[in-house]
C-alpha cells in the first residue's frame, strides 16, 4: 500500500447489518509501524476491512489469518 493511503477488501458475513459492531483480530505478523486496520459493516452481509498506511513509505503487511466477529445491536 502506497504511503499516506489505504487499501480495502471485503468479505461476506451472513447476517451482518449496518450499525453492527465489528471486532477485528489482527495477526501480530501483519502489524507494521505507522499503520492500522479498521473494519465495519458496509452493507448487509458485507464487512469491509481497511489497511491504513499513515507512514511516509509503502507498506506491504505479511499475510495471516484475520478473524472477524460481528456483534448484533
Amino acid at each position: 500500500t502506497s504511503a499516506q493511503s489505504h487499501a480495502d477488501l471485503f468479505l461476506g458475513v451472513s447476517g451482518a447489518s449496518l450499525g453492527d459492531v465489528v471486532v477485528l483480530g489482527t495477526p501480530a505478523g501483519s502489524v507494521e509501524p505507522g499503520t492500522s486496520y479498521t473494519a465495519w459493516v458496509g452493507a448487509s452481509d458485507i464487512v469491509f476491512i481497511r489497511f491504513n498506511n499513515y507512514s511516509t513509505a509503502a507498506r506491504n503487511p505479511s499475510s495471516g489469518t484475520f478473524r472477524v466477529a460481528v456483534i448484533k445491536f
